[in-house]
């Protein structure tokens, strides 16, 4: 029905001060793909965090899911990148 549900979630082995994730919907285009709408979300002193959304897309396109997730601990920061197939939306 052209509406799509992306969802992310970071998890680490302890807690944590500061646990992200950035969520990005990207749709091919052109050969090439682009962002077209983002979602994050930030909680502390936790060691998961995770978030969902739903949005309208055009039928007819490929679509992919990017994330970016990272923790921070005091001075140290990890971080990764995750990147879902793409799906087509009929």
């Amino acid at each position: 029905n052209g509406v799509v549900y992306i969802s992310g979630q970071t998890n680490c082995y302890r807690v944590s001060d500061k646990v992200q994730v950035y969520l990005y919907l990207e749709k091919l285009s052109n050969g090439g793909w682009g962002t077209i709408k983002t979602h994050s979300s930030t909680a502390n002193n936790t060691y998961v965090v995770d978030t969902g959304m739903l949005f309208s897309v055009q039928k007819g396109h490929y679509y992919r899911v990017k994330g970016t997730h990272i923790a921070k601990k005091g001075s140290t920061v990890e971080s990764c990148n995750t990147c879902t197939n793409a799906i087509y939306i009929d």
